[in-house]
């Protein structure tokens, strides 16, 4: 039997830092394993933290639109983690 892959879309990491990190709360990814699937992250491909309204609009260049693309046509199924980090 196969195995479902879940993605994780990655968070950025809110502190103030040199370099901007992304992250998948830990929990999110054990509890995905403990239930038989498989955990991809699924990460954007630009390094700048984006803030999206209602008024969304593509800004990645086709090269960044198509790797999100391919990351996310792995997945079975998509979980957007919540929460603020502060």
């Amino acid at each position: 039997m196969k195995k479902a892959i879940l993605g994780i879309v990655s968070k950025h990491n809110n502190k103030d830092n040199i370099r901007n990190n992304m992250y998948v709360r830990d929990e999110i990814k054990q509890a995905i394993f403990d239930n038989g699937a498989v955990a991809i992250g699924i990460l954007l491909p630009k390094n700048e933290k984006f803030t999206v309204s209602d008024n969304w609009q593509n800004n990645l260049s086709k090269k960044e639109y198509d790797s999100l693309i391919t990351q996310i046509n792995l997945c079975d199924g998509i979980i957007f983690q919540g929460g603020i980090m502060k």
